[in-house]
């Protein structure tokens, strides 16, 4: 089964540090002190949505649809599904910024940019590569590595995080429950 970035969304505080890691991980620097200074709009692959009433985080990711709409529109074929590991990629080389694949998107999760790693100079689609590159080498997600909440988890969508999903939740109650009787 395809491993990819899971979410907790009960232990999501909306901090944004997962929004930050992906930024840096993706930059031409990699490096927190030189990405500020990189010329063009800055696009995460991972995103923190809110509820209307904002009391409600949950980060937002490409789920690496199969069948993927973004790769049936996508006329330039930049976007293409990796043999190896299943996830949907952007070729940042191809692309052409035509946007038809963020029109497409269903979970409107593609963004709109420059690229910080290809050196593209025109704005291109960006999405989660699910840190393709790192993974390969053995290595988590960078959106992850930067969760200090635990909301973020890198495995399959099996038993085992389902359980600690579960988990989550019930320590959550009981931590809210607690605090009431106080």
């Amino acid at each position: 089964m395809l491993k990819q970035v899971r979410c907790i969304k009960e232990l999501c505080l909306g901090c944004h540090q997962c929004e930050f890691a992906c930024i840096v991980a993706h930059s031409s620097s990699k490096s927190v002190y030189s990405v500020i200074k990189e010329t063009g709009k800055h696009v995460s692959g991972i995103t923190i949505r809110t509820d209307t009433a904002g009391t409600s985080a949950i980060p937002v990711k490409c789920r690496h649809c199969n069948p993927a709409p973004c790769i049936n529109v996508c006329l330039a074929g930049a976007i293409y599904r990796d043999f190896c590991t299943g996830y949907v990629i952007i070729d940042e080389q191809y692309c052409t910024g035509c946007k038809r694949c963020l029109n497409a998107c269903p979970f409107n999760v593609i963004g709109y940019g420059m690229s910080q790693k290809s050196g593209s100079k025109h704005l291109i689609a960006i999405k989660c590569d699910e840190c393709i590159n790192d993974i390969r080498i053995g290595a988590e997600p960078a959106c992850v590595s930067a969760c200090k909440s635990g909301a973020l988890l890198f495995c399959d969508a099996d038993e085992k995080f389902r359980e600690k999903k579960k988990n989550a939740v019930n320590q959550i109650k009981g931590v809210t429950h607690n605090k009431c009787k106080q």
